[in-house]
């Protein structure tokens, strides 16, 4: 008898033994799912900030690079987007506790933070920066060929001729200060009584024909010129329109109206900036 009763103790420690070891194995299977879990999330917002890290250390790298670009507005957009990237970046909170509070952390904190966002942002900012430089070494001292093949689509514009120094109406082209190069070019919405007086070639009809491109090696050379033309606005003297985009001057006639002028030097500049 008592063999038999020792015998069912025995059983029964041994199927109690026997659950208590598959709680404890699969609690212990459930915590190591929960750290796999939360060291798969943890790794790919390390990957994440490591790419963003890098775009902040290239776009201040850009800023740094002290290059000037057409659009000065895109340096402190940079400037602000770098900030924000920077701000984003969060700690990542420890592990502790069991499976449940191990797997709810990666649930409502861990899933929430991504890096991506801020990066895509940050690199379409760094991108316009980019391109604006782009921009202005496009218009700076530009060729003569670069500003033909950019104006000689403009529907309005129906023939252009570059100066040399033999025929330069001002005598200025190469010189210190002067023009690197002029094209001047004539546009077909010039009224029918200026006609009769410009009869000469596009060169000797100048400016008042319909326009031209006037190429400095500086800014402040294509400043000063601009300023000396204002000079006369206004006057009988007056030459037209007179803008300056990068270090080149465009110039439009003044037998033109105030709105053809206006959408005319628009689509010059536009052809002038655009990246292709």
């Amino acid at each position: 008898y008592k063999t038999m009763k020792s015998i069912k103790t025995l059983g029964i420690i041994i199927v109690i033994i026997s659950m208590i070891t598959i709680i404890f194995t699969g609690c212990g299977e459930e915590k190591k799912a929960a750290v796999a879990a939360y060291n798969s999330e943890c790794s790919r917002i390390e990957a994440e900030q490591a790419t963003l890290e890098k775009s902040i250390s290239d776009s201040q790298a850009l800023i740094d690079s002290k290059e000037k670009p057409y659009d000065n507005s895109t340096i402190p957009a940079l400037e602000t987007a770098i900030t924000d990237a920077k701000a984003s970046i969060v700690e990542i909170p420890k592990k502790e506790g069991n499976a449940e509070k191990i797997n709810a952390l990666v649930n409502d904190k861990l899933k929430k933070i991504s890096y991506t966002k801020a990066n895509e942002t940050l690199l379409s900012v760094k991108s316009e920066l980019e391109d604006s430089i782009k921009i202005m070494k496009q218009v700076t001292n530009p060729s003569e060929a670069f500003v033909i093949s950019r104006i000689k689509d403009i529907d309005t514009i129906t023939g252009y001729s570059a100066v040399t120094e033999d025929n330069d109406p001002n005598g200025n082209l190469n010189k210190a200060g002067g023009y690197t190069a002029v094209i001047y070019f004539a546009s077909s919405q010039i009224k029918e009584e200026d006609k009769l007086w410009l009869d000469g070639t596009i060169i000797e009809n100048g400016t008042d024909g319909g326009g031209c491109i006037e190429v400095y090696a500086t800014e402040d050379d294509a400043i000063k010129r601009r300023d000396y033309l204002a000079i006369f606005d206004g006057t009988r003297t007056a030459s037209g329109t007179h803008t300056v985009v990068g270090t080149v001057l465009v110039r439009t006639s003044n037998c033109l109206t105030a709105s053809q002028q206006k959408e005319l030097e628009k689509k010059i500049i536009d052809n002038l900036t655009q990246l292709r």
